[in-house]
C-alpha cells in the first residue's frame, strides 16, 4: 500500500513505507531530468518555443511552494 498519514498518534511515519519512499524517490528524479535536462523531453511536451526559461523555473518554484505550504498545513494546522 503506498498511501500515508502524517498524523502521529494513528498512523506510523511515512518513512516507514519503504515501496512509498523509492517510487517517491524515483518520480522526484525523475521529474527533475526531465525539467533541467531538455534532451530528455518528447517534443511534443517541449514548451521551449513558447515559455522561456525563467517562467519554467518559476512555475517548478511555485508548485514546490505549494507542497511545502500544504505539508504545512497538515502538519501544524490540521
Amino acid at each position: 500500500m503506498l498511501a500515508f498519514n502524517i498524523s502521529s498518534p494513528w498512523r506510523k511515519g511515512f518513512y516507514t513505507n519503504i515501496p512509498l519512499i523509492i517510487a517517491s524517490i524515483g518520480v522526484f528524479g525523475y521529474n527533475t531530468l526531465l525539467f533541467f535536462v531538455e534532451e530528455t523531453r518528447l517534443e511534443v511536451f517541449s514548451m521551449n518555443h513558447w515559455v522561456s526559461v525563467e517562467v519554467e523555473l518559476v512555475v517548478f518554484l511555485w508548485s514546490f511552494a505549494v507542497s511545502l505550504g500544504l505539508y504545512i498545513n497538515q502538519k501544524c494546522i490540521l
